[in-house]
């Protein structure tokens, strides 16, 4: 399995409650380039996060710091992709556009995080949902 390696755009565009950390803000005891500060002692929501890249076989240029966006939740049909606000264009070009195409022609929607901004893409070749309801608590 694959490592975060220095990896933390987590820390910033998760939401910690047991932190009271918001979604967008980095988290206070992320080490920028490093990791956790905390890290044996985490929360249990930190503890049992895995981004997409490290769950897949995504090439490395696709890693969460590069991309500057990830899948953050994926279940039978919709994957959550969250995407540094600082890069709010990352999605829609390059890398970042081929993630998301990646998560469509496998057959689910995307649903694509910028901040406040929620943008929803289909899948391809799968149904349109006919009710969307969105959790703010991401």
């Amino acid at each position: 399995m694959r490592a975060c390696d220095g990896c933390t755009l987590c820390c910033k565009l998760e939401k910690i409650p047991e932190l009271n950390k918001p979604r967008c803000i980095l988290c206070m005891y992320c080490d920028l380039g490093v990791g956790c500060a905390i890290y044996e002692d985490r929360p249990g929501r930190c503890q049992g996060f895995q981004c997409g890249w490290l769950t897949s076989d995504m090439p490395d240029e696709m890693r969460p710091d590069k991309a500057h966006l990830y899948i953050s939740h994926v279940d039978s049909q919709i994957a959550n992709i969250m995407v540094d606000p600082e890069y709010p264009g990352a999605w829609a070009v390059g890398i970042g556009k081929a993630v998301v195409e990646g998560v469509r022609k496998g057959g689910r929607h995307a649903i694509v995080l910028v901040g406040d901004q929620v943008t929803f893409l289909p899948g391809y070749g799968v149904q349109r949902p006919e009710k969307l309801v969105l959790d703010w608590e991401l």
